[in-house]
């Protein structure tokens, strides 16, 4: 019984040997992770999700087909489909607009969805008014008169502007979509 009692005694006075805690991030023998949650956050792997705003984008791209189909641009259609092309215009306009941003705010990324929404609503309608008033300054009309007109090409030119901001939108979205 001796030897019993000094055991017990042996056992209540040594230092217990759990009572360090795991380094993080450190596996087990048997597989099993240690990691904190902060250190498996850390750990994880940033995830590109750019497929996401490219799906978003690609349905803006046909919804505004579909409006160009029924409203009848450049061509005799049915007058009732034209107000519906109307409301697939506005669709097309909102989901190119603040599609990409919502799914960047899905992903907890606010500023990338205010960035993108800024760069969608604010870049592309200033890049096609920049083009037309420096056309416009650069290229004045020899007469005044009532009617304002622009030189030639100043059309062509602002879309050719307004396309490359709104393709250019579309990739930066796509390139720089990553998890946080």
């Amino acid at each position: 019984m001796d030897d019993a009692a000094t055991t017990a005694e042996v056992r209540a006075e040594a230092p217990a040997v759990d009572a360090a805690p795991p380094v993080s991030g450190v596996a087990s023998s048997t597989g099993a992770s240690f990691a904190t949650p902060v250190a498996r956050e850390a750990l994880r792997e940033r995830r590109w999700y750019g497929w996401q705003t490219l799906a978003v984008d690609g349905g803006s791209i046909a919804l505004a087909a579909a409006a160009l189909g029924l409203s009848g641009l450049g061509s005799q259609r049915a007058p009732a489909l034209v107000p519906l092309g109307g409301v697939v215009w506005l669709g097309a306009g909102l989901t190119y607009g603040i599609g990409p941003a919502v799914v960047h705010l899905t992903h907890h990324r606010p500023l990338a969805a205010l960035g993108s929404a800024l760069g969608r609503v604010v870049g592309v309608p200033l890049a096609v008014a920049g083009t037309m008033l420096g056309a416009a300054l650069l290229f004045p009309p020899k007469e005044r008169s009532a009617e304002m007109t622009f030189p030639p090409g100043t059309g062509e030119a602002a879309v050719v502007a307004g396309g490359s901001v709104f393709f250019t939108m579309i990739a930066v979205d796509a390139i720089f979509a990553r998890d946080p």
